[in-house]
């Protein structure tokens, strides 16, 4: 089965610093007022064999869309559109934030502006940041 329940794939964390890490990557949620957050694991669990983002972050009608990746933005696009067209229905009226964290600067001109204009056609705003990153959740 390629896609399973998504109970199976959630993990609940109100620590104050929710990690998300892969191949040297690292996102870390600050977490101060330690809400519940429901991590999703998305690549792997719940779209298993699919194009997917890795992980997906759930509070308070807010959904952090999180690759992990190298250099292939193009490939973390993709993932991550997938991802956002699968979850449509559960992130109606969310708001909702892609992130890529990435391992070097992508060779691609004019790339950022692309993928910033693919994320607007579903309400998404984007953020990429290198290697790792820490970010207070509102």
């Amino acid at each position: 089965m390629s896609i399973r329940s998504i109970e199976k794939c959630i993990k609940v964390c109100s620590e104050s610093k929710i990690k998300f890490a892969q191949k040297g990557k690292t996102l870390i949620l600050l977490n101060e007022n330690r809400i519940k957050v429901k991590k999703i694991k998305i690549d792997n669990c719940l779209m298993a064999n699919k194009c997917a983002c890795d992980y997906v972050a759930e509070f308070k009608n807010n959904a952090y869309y999180i690759e992990l990746k190298g250099s292939e933005i193009k490939k973390a696009e993709s993932q991550i559109v997938s991802t956002l067209k699968y979850l449509k229905t559960r992130h109606n009226g969310w708001e909702k934030t892609a992130i890529i964290i990435h391992s070097s600067v992508p060779a691609f001109n004019g790339g950022w502006q692309r993928v910033a204009l693919a994320f607007n056609r579903f309400n998404t705003k984007l953020c990429c940041y290198k290697t790792r990153k820490e970010i207070k959740i509102p």
